[in-house]
């Protein structure tokens, strides 16, 4: 077992500068690619709900690597040859990820990149000074986020994917080694330029065309992009990359969504049925990320007798218009205002570019901005008298999936807002699939449930005689579509027959004030009728309960999380094989639990590791609405988070031991306050552009991020000088480990409890490691 608590010299033969450039270009690419990943992962549907693990697989990856540092002697080959693994690594998940569907296989190789990244974090731990490579990655990692940022748009997912694989190899070419390795790298970096070079010039590799596989909705043949250019006739007329989602433009022929109609419509031509026909005949569709969701409006004229029966030259605010269905609407009718937000820049530009003269110029005509449409909401200063949210599903950054399914869009704090911003007689109206979850209605019934929650809290005495509701029948359950129509002052009974008349099939009426038209079991009349809303709610098999910003987790429906519970257990099952075991075998075997002097420092980074991704989670959320997109707010937080935490990392190798507590006591102190302020912060700082805006969190983040930065070197240099340098790797792995599960924690906890309470379990974890920090003296060296 001496083996274990062998200590080993440095390298001779690394030069530290060439070193700490390895470790800053290997987070460089892990960062970006950390950011890119999920955008593949959804739009290759590899399965339901897997971009959620990417995170998590990041940070098994990197605890099996400093384990593997920390046991492997090292050696400078060894070394170079994991950097050389780790940019070889990179260009194998990305050919597996097209050609396998088995996410297991998937998962195993998805880690191989983190792990080789990592052995050479934690070969670079024990063999330089902590603050400096510490500062490297997460300098490094900061300028990843960065880099999407400015990259993504012009080259997209592909060229960047290539770009980044050519780029991990620079950090093997970096490290001094044998002609055979650095050759090996060198290699691989010409290859990949190469492709990266073909790729930009031809579009050679765009993944809607050489994807190899199919996939079928039923009954429908063009749900998915990659199968909607396989039709005869298809072509691709554009496609935009943007942080939020990419954007393909198909044409073709699209009549095989009349599916849902086996029996036909109805020779009528009411308003609704001439919207339904050119709705499902269109003969251009928006893809995004690989599945269709809007038709692009057809020479400008979509018809539609709701919401416009009783508005006559509306002010229409249209939040995700999409293809720009609800903008052409609006200006059928003749709406006098139209303003259209739309929170990816992707689909603005497509529409205003290459689908302009297609869709009768619907976005050139409105007043178009790109932000959230809730942002836009929130800080407006102007009324209209029709807010629609029909393509509002598209806000979110990864549909349907397990990562960013926070939706701020359907929360009682947005009725609010939406119901602020409307005139004396305005109306607010959302279109939203009827019966979806296990039969049963759920996210119709949740919006029902969540204006009737803030038009209660907003002091109306019945706010059942503000809602009506009505359904569409459809031979595709999944297609089955139904509108809410939300009125500031109460419907009158005239209007709700008006309404109730237009109603054809496969139209039908589902509630409204004063109609029985539905059956008594329905949950719309039972909800509306109950007089104890919480005896309802606990009766219904779903979980229809009105979100709230603290907890604004719309799609979620099912009460016990079976999705959630499943990804925690299979990742705590593949922690406890690849960190959790291993870390404990060491500990054990190398006696270390014999020696009280551990436990301080174990604990430390523990409580460290989880209050760190508890914090990530927290203050994306915090700033998400003010930066007007979720992935806005992950960049500039975690870019925040790196780059300055770098520069505090930078220091704490300078600073005296009084200095260093100083630093570390400060950072649950300015977590108090953030709690407490950042609130009237963004409320004071808010401003319509972009940049501002990004500034001011900056700014706001500065100094926080930059104390963030002292506690973990500062520990792992006191470490590996009162217990051994090969300790700095050990303790390493156990932050990244205790990361992996605080990862999908934190998704349980905000779900469960909400995100004012996961941010106070934050600063309990950063005020548990401050005191640690002051009495243990191997802490602060």
């Amino acid at each position: 077992m001496k083996s274990l608590e062998a200590k080993s010299p440095p390298p001779a033969s690394f030069s530290q500068p060439r070193f700490l450039f390895a470790v800053f270009a290997i987070c460089f690419c892990m960062l970006f690619l950390e950011l890119l990943y999920p955008k593949f992962f959804y739009f290759l549907k590899i399965y339901p709900g897997f971009e959620m693990v990417l995170v998590a697989v990041n940070m098994l990856g990197l605890a099996a690597g400093g384990i593997y540092g920390y046991l492997w002697p090292r050696s400078a080959l060894a070394t170079r040859l994991f950097a050389l693994g780790f940019a070889l690594s990179i260009g194998l998940s990305l050919v597996t990820t097209l050609y396998w569907q088995d996410p297991r296989w998937i998962i195993a190789v998805l880690v191989l990149p983190f792990f080789f990244g990592s052995v050479v974090i934690a070969e670079a731990f024990i063999a330089a000074p902590p603050s400096r490579v510490y500062a490297a990655s997460l300098l490094g990692s900061g300028l990843g986020i960065l880099a999407i940022f400015f990259l993504l748009e012009p080259l997209g997912g592909e060229g960047c994917i290539l770009l980044v694989t050519a780029l991990a190899a620079v950090a093997a070419v970096s490290l001094p080694g044998r002609p055979l390795i650095r050759t090996l790298a060198g290699l691989w970096i010409i290859i990949f330029a190469a492709l990266f070079t073909v790729q930009v010039l031809t579009d050679r590799f765009d993944l809607i065309k050489i994807l190899p596989r199919t996939y079928q909705y039923p009954g429908i043949t063009a749900q998915v992009g990659s199968d909607a250019l396989k039709l005869t006739d298809a072509r691709l007329l554009a496609t935009r990359w943007s942080l939020i989602t990419r954007v393909d433009a198909i044409q073709g022929d699209y009549s095989t969504m009349m599916s849902c109609f086996p029996q036909g419509l109805p020779a009528t031509e009411s308003p609704d049925l001439r919207e339904l026909r050119e709705t499902y005949l269109t003969p251009i569709n928006l893809y995004y990320n690989n599945e269709a969701f809007t038709p692009a409006a057809a020479r400008g004229e979509v018809f539609s007798a709701l919401p416009y029966l009783f508005l006559d030259r509306p002010s229409v605010l249209v939040i995700g218009p999409g293809g720009g269905a609800d903008l052409a609407k609006a200006f059928f009718h003749q709406a006098r205002e139209v303003v259209a937000v739309e929170i990816n820049p992707g689909t603005v530009e497509m529409m205003r570019g290459p689908l302009a003269q297609a869709t009768g110029q619907v976005y050139n005509r409105a007043e178009v901005h790109t932000l959230d449409g809730r942002t836009y909401v929130h800080w407006a200063d102007r009324k209209f008298d029709l807010i629609t949210l029909m393509f509002a599903e598209l806000y979110i950054a990864f549909p349907n999936s397990q990562v960013f399914i926070e939706n701020y869009l359907y929360t009682v704090e947005a009725f609010e807002d939406y119901f602020r911003h409307l005139n004396d007689q305005g109306f607010i109206f959302i279109v939203k699939p009827l019966a979806e979850k296990k039969g049963e209605p759920s996210q119709l019934l949740r919006l029902t449930t969540t204006a009737f929650e803030a038009l209660r809290r907003l002091g109306v005495e019945r706010p059942q005689d503000h809602i009506v509701v009505s359904g569409m029948r459809c031979a595709l359950p999944f297609f089955e579509g139904g509108k809410l129509l939300i009125k500031r002052t109460p419907f009158t009974a005239e209007e709700v027959s008006r309404i109730a008349a237009l109603q054809t099939d496969p139209f039908y009426m589902v509630a409204g004030p004063g109609l029985a038209v539905s059956p008594a079991d329905d949950p719309f009349r039972q909800f509306l009728e109950s007089p104890d809303k919480k005896k309802f709610y606990d009766s219904y098999p779903l979980d229809v309960t009105p979100c709230t910003d603290n907890r604004p987790f719309f799609y979620i429906f099912d009460r016990d999380l079976p999705v959630h519970r499943q990804f925690y257990s299979t990742f705590l099952k593949l922690a406890a094989i690849l960190n959790l075991i291993p870390l404990a075998l060491i500990f054990l075997l190398s006696k270390k639990f014999l020696r009280p002097a551990y436990y301080p420092p174990l604990l430390f980074f523990i409580a460290l590791g989880a209050a760190y991704m508890f914090l990530q989670a927290t203050m994306i959320q915090k700033f998400n609405l003010y930066l007007g997109s979720p992935t806005y707010s992950l960049a500039v937080v975690i870019g925040s988070f790196m780059v300055f935490a770098g520069l505090g990392s930078g220091l704490a190798g300078r600073l005296s031991p009084r200095g260093a507590i100083v630093g570390v006591i400060l950072i649950p102190l300015l977590l108090l306050g953030t709690f407490l302020l950042l609130p009237r912060y963004l409320e004071l700082t808010f401003s319509p552009h972009l940049g501002s805006r990004i500034a001011a969190a900056l700014l706001f983040l500065a100094p926080l991020s930059f104390c963030l930065g002292l506690p973990f070197p500062r520990a792992l240099a006191g470490v590996k000088a009162r217990f051994s340098e090969r300790d700095a790797a050990f303790f390493y792995s156990v932050d990244a480990a205790v990361a992996v599960i605080a990862v999908v924690s934190s998704i349980l906890l905000s779900i469960l409890l909400g995100f004012n309470a996961l941010f106070l379990i934050t600063i309990a974890g950063y005020a548990l490691a401050a005191l640690l920090f002051i009495f243990t003296p191997a802490l602060n060296h």
